[in-house]
């Protein structure tokens, strides 16, 4: 069981590795040019937008089309624009007149039969959001190769303190070996301990 929790956390920590990297990399990159990608399907768009560290998303749907019907077309579009302010911008469904808080903004959109939502979020964020996991990931696998090293070379894992000369306890932090805290061994003769006991 142990093992599992251990494979999924480093699976989880990749991902979320994977997406912090392209955080930063769409964060570095978003100051030099907007970039968007469109979904247009059958009463149906998606846009997605970063630009000047924010990111931007747009849905707009037709709830009562049938799926089959409603991905029976779909168009894909990319494009690369110069950089912009999102919420400023007219024309675009972020410029709802609101002003973000903190960067963000959420609202929900209904109109004409169509139902959607339209937000704004800081790349920053994205950051902040992917950036745990990977490290703390990084920092347990550090720990774990350290405490192997000190212990292959006789030193005391919590400490680092040279463990050879006394070996039962650390003198300097106080701790026991993993090996002595278990107890010692019974049943041996001459050493006052009783296998009965």
């Amino acid at each position: 069981m142990k093992r599992a929790v251990r494979i999924f956390f480093h699976g989880a920590a990749a991902i979320s590795g994977v997406l912090l990297l392209l955080a930063i990399g769409f964060w570095g990159a978003s100051y030099g040019a907007t970039y968007s990608v469109t979904m247009d399907r059958y009463r149906s768009i998606r846009i997605l937008t970063v630009s000047r560290g924010e990111v931007g998303g747009f849905w707009l749907t037709d709830p009562g089309v049938s799926a089959a019907v409603a991905w029976s077309g779909v168009e894909w579009r990319w494009k690369k624009n110069p950089p912009f302010n999102l919420p400023l911008q007219r024309g675009l469904p972020y410029s709802t007149g609101r002003s973000p808080v903190a960067g963000f903004l959420f609202y929900r959109i209904a109109q004409a039969g169509l139902t959607g939502a339209s937000f704004l979020l800081p790349v920053s964020f994205l950051v902040a959001l992917f950036a745990p996991l990977p490290l703390v990931d990084v920092l347990l696998i550090r720990r774990r190769r350290r405490r192997r090293r000190r212990l292959a070379a006789g030193m005391c894992v919590r400490c680092g303190y040279d463990l050879r000369a006394t070996p039962q306890k650390c003198p300097e932090c106080g701790d026991v070996p993993a090996a002595q805290a278990a107890g010692p061994p019974r049943g041996r003769e001459g050493d006052g301990w009783n296998a009965n006991v």
